[in-house]
């Protein structure tokens, strides 16, 4: 928690400097942030995210033969149709199950996303090399890394651009 929010904190930086030190910035120039995000995101530096990976390093680990786990962050049915070489659900099948019974209002309370990945994680070693994805435009991957790591796994990145920018690329995909 304490991250995002640091994370949220310097990006807000960057926008102000760039804010105060663009000359449109005058009193007389001001305009909505609405007007003035699309200008100010073009300006920002664009360095990878701490902790991320883009499909080209990780097609390129994968070609090396490098040892890791690939965690699809993704729902069961889109990790079913169609996913990177094994990759693997992060959670148990009891977890998937009672989403879809929580999904069709057959049963009230949401089973524990958290509780689920505790399960199916709890023999894994806390220093193995994880990757997760999700879609390009979809934070699901950067929240999996956390809660991996808020379980005490030292070593998880997360997959920029996600299966969409893999599938761009023309990486091969595993699909039923």
């Amino acid at each position: 928690m304490a991250r995002k929010i640091s994370q949220k904190i310097n990006t807000l930086a960057i926008l102000s400097a760039i804010l105060l030190a663009h000359p449109a910035c005058a009193k007389e120039n001001f305009v909505s942030y609405k007007e003035a995000a699309p200008v100010l995101a073009s300006k920002a530096p664009k360095e990878a995210e701490p902790g991320s990976l883009v499909p080209e390093e990780l097609y390129a680990e994968m070609a090396q033969g490098k040892d890791f786990l690939i965690f699809d962050a993704r729902t069961k049915d889109e990790h079913d149709h169609e996913r990177l070489p094994n990759s693997k659900l992060p959670r148990d099948e009891v977890y998937y199950k009672e989403a879809e019974l929580f999904k069709q209002k057959i049963v009230r309370e949401a089973p524990s996303s958290k509780k689920a990945l505790e399960r199916a994680t709890k023999d894994i070693p806390r220093d193995a090399a994880i990757v997760t994805y999700c879609h390009a435009h979809c934070g699901l991957s950067k929240t999996l890394k956390l809660d991996l790591e808020d379980l005490g796994f030292k070593n998880v990145r997360w997959m920029d651009g996600g299966i969409d920018v893999w599938r761009e690329k023309g990486y091969p995909l595993e699909k039923n």
